[in-house]
């Protein structure tokens, strides 16, 4: 179970529960407190910034049910966009391996990509180094 540290990083979660029908109405609000979140000094913050990113970069797209209205208007998606890639390419957040590592499923939803946002997107991730996160398997049997 996580335990959450921070005032700032609990309101992380809260807004990623506006990231529905029910919420659509504050997005515009939502996304502006996720920009906010997003670019605070603590590392912590950022990291939980990571869980309504998703949110929105999941449904961005989405559209609402039974009918053809999009869920985020064309603002809102290139807003979340822009927010997405910010965290993505930052130098600073790039030295943080467990916020990269949440960044790649924010990034994951993120599918309509031009080449040069795919070219940069896949140098970035090459260029990290995620050998210390992963677990070595010991040897011995089992049994």
């Amino acid at each position: 179970m996580m335990t959450i540290q921070t005032v700032r990083g609990w309101c992380a979660w809260a807004l990623q529960q506006f990231v529905t029908v029910g919420g659509q109405k504050h997005l515009d609000q939502v996304i502006d407190y996720v920009e906010i979140l997003t670019s605070d000094a603590n590392y912590y913050v950022r990291l939980q910034a990571c869980v309504p990113l998703t949110a929105l970069a999941r449904n961005r797209y989405s559209v609402l049910p039974n009918t053809k209205v999009r869920f985020m208007t064309d603002k809102q998606v290139e807003k979340t966009e822009k927010l997405v890639f910010q965290m993505m390419f930052s130098d600073e957040n790039q030295k943080l391996p467990a916020l990269m590592k949440a960044m790649g499923k924010v990034v994951s939803y993120v599918r309509s990509l031009d080449n040069p946002t795919a070219m940069k997107l896949l140098k970035t991730f090459l260029k990290l180094n995620f050998s210390h996160m992963t677990k070595k398997k010991r040897g011995g049997r089992i049994g």
